[in-house]
């Protein structure tokens, strides 16, 4: 599995910069090994930055950069340097992608460089068994299963998709996993028990004074 350090936790599943980068995140995820670097070198030079934030991005985030997300010049001025070009100022994805095709392009390339694998329903019907079992084990609320799920497919090296369609997931597995503990509790409370409890509720709202009353 991919290795994933605590202080990069927050930063997954981001489809934009963050506010703030440090100087020393900027250089450990836009630092690129020997191998990164001839894949980023095989593209057109005009191309080579835009490739160098893809790449980087996904293995920052797990996910993909947005389509009209403006650059940090932290990362500009570290990809100038580690690529050897001019530097620049200002930057966008649209600026570096008029094309919209081509930026879709370097996405899918740079998940097929790092060995990055798409959200497929056969790897998602994979993750809701497996989170099912833990959340058995160690129940969570809705916010914790989203970083539990973060953190899954970041180190499956599956990229993680959007924030909306990740807390639906998780919204769901909460509901499984809510069911799956009341009909387990059910099954150990004696039926006798729960007929008690029923009646026992049933007589306390008769008891309750109505309005008109």
């Amino acid at each position: 599995m991919r290795s994933l350090f605590t202080w990069q936790q927050p930063l997954l599943g981001f489809d934009h910069f963050p506010s703030s980068l440090t100087d020393f995140e900027v250089q450990y995820f836009f630092s690129f090994n020997d191998e990164e670097l001839r894949q980023i070198k095989s593209r057109r030079p005009h191309l080579r930055v835009g490739a160098a934030i893809q790449l980087g991005f996904i293995k920052m985030t797990g996910s993909t950069l947005n389509a009209s997300e403006r650059i940090p010049l932290s990362v500009m001025f570290q990809l100038s340097e580690t690529l050897r070009t001019q530097k620049i100022h200002i930057a966008t994805t649209r600026t570096l992608y008029p094309r919209r095709s081509t930026l879709y392009e370097h996405q899918a390339w740079a998940a097929q460089c790092l060995g990055w694998h798409a959200f497929t329903s056969a790897r998602r019907g994979t993750l809701v068994r497996e989170i099912t079992k833990r959340l058995a084990e160690c129940p969570l609320a809705i916010d914790g299963i989203v970083e539990l799920l973060k953190t899954w497919l970041y180190q499956r090296s599956i990229l993680i998709p959007a924030a909306r369609s990740l807390r639906a997931l998780a919204v769901r597995l909460y509901r499984i996993t809510e069911r799956e503990a009341q009909r387990v509790a059910l099954e150990e409370i004696p039926p006798h028990s729960v007929d008690n409890w029923i009646k026992d509720i049933l007589r306390r709202h008769e008891d309750v004074p109505t309005q008109l009353e």
